[in-house]
């Protein structure tokens, strides 16, 4: 099981980054959900949507003994006469010896890209947990076009929280049956080819290339001492560079964390070293508390082992943390 989404806002409260999608009292204790199931692989009937009187999140409560599992990536609300009880979901794991096949893409009527990715990107340079609930309502549970929002809110959250480089303003666009996203630094990407068998979309493609085919995932827990590794998702960009975002909590004791010597190590064994001036991560953290990186890897593959030297209260001697990352 993954702590992704209420490690995100627990990071926002404890850092002050908390907008209009989380203000009012901050979050609370962060449990454990029930796992999530892999992405589709054929259309399937569309999940039931949030009751028409549901909220926006605004606390992070503890949420042992939860109801049935939400239908989204993100966070599932139920209003009350006294409080607002949430239900944290994860990024899935996948399994080494398996090869999912990807997604076939096609056009789908009725799926309005222009408008979700103005919102996105709209949400990206004001609030970025409003991605949660963007997420939530226009996106399947675990698809590649969900985990790839998720990236976005991953690297938007650490990057204000770390004081990385802030994502510049982009001009969202129609052209065609594309839509075109170009930054005002002047790069331009064509986003198309729309897949939202249920009226939520599944898979796109960024410049001809389908989203499934650029991320890779975390396959399986890691723990070293007293801290856990609790997601690793990874993007690659159409300029080659690897993105990834890691999510790490410490039990028991505080957590030195040498970020800027980790590598991603490909298949092939080939090392590729961070780009600092595009990574943004934590340094420490304490007992009981919750950290995230974003580690920049230009020219890195999709499919290896990320690696970064910790030292824990434990033993107070320095480990090496790997983690898996592999393709969707």
């Amino acid at each position: 099981m993954r702590r992704w989404i209420p490690i995100l806002l627990a990071l926002a409260g404890l850092s002050g980054v908390v907008g209009s999608a989380a203000a009012a009292s901050g979050p609370g204790p962060v449990g454990l959900a029930p796992e999530k199931t892999v992405a589709p692989t054929s259309p399937v009937p569309a999940p039931p949507g949030p009751p028409a009187d549901a909220v926006s999140p605004s606390s992070v409560p503890p949420i042992g003994n939860a109801p049935a599992p939400p239908t989204s990536a993100w966070l599932a609300t139920s209003s009350t006469s006294t409080s607002t009880t949430m239900i944290a979901t994860t990024v899935p794991t996948i399994d080494e010896n398996t090869s999912p096949t990807n997604v076939p893409v096609a056009p789908t009527a009725g799926f309005d890209g222009l408008t979700f990715l103005t919102d996105v990107y709209a949400a990206v340079n004001d609030d970025p947990l409003v991605l949660i609930d963007i997420a939530e309502s226009s996106t399947i549970l675990n698809s590649a076009a969900d985990l790839w929002v998720a990236h976005l809110l991953g690297v938007s959250m650490t990057n204000r929280i770390h004081a990385g480089p802030q994502t510049p303003p982009s001009t969202v666009s129609a052209a065609g049956k594309a839509v075109s996203v170009c930054a005002d630094t002047g790069v331009c990407e064509s986003f198309g080819d729309f897949y939202a068998p249920t009226g939520l979309l599944e898979s796109f493609t960024i410049n001809g290339v389908v989203i499934d085919d650029v991320m890779s995932v975390l396959t399986r827990p890691t723990v070293v001492e007293s801290l856990s590794v609790d997601t690793a998702l990874c993007l690659k960009s159409t300029d080659g560079t690897l993105s990834c975002i890691v999510l790490v909590s410490s039990e028991g004791a505080s957590t030195a964390l040498k970020f800027e010597q980790a590598l991603f190590v490909g298949l092939d064994g080939q090392q590729f070293t961070p780009d600092l001036n595009l990574s943004a991560f934590a340094m420490s953290i304490a007992d009981g508390d919750f950290g995230s990186a974003h580690l920049v890897f230009p020219g890195a593959p999709i499919d290896g082992e990320i690696t970064f030297p910790v030292v824990t209260g434990v033993s107070g001697a320095q480990s090496t943390v790997s983690v898996s990352v592999r393709l969707l």
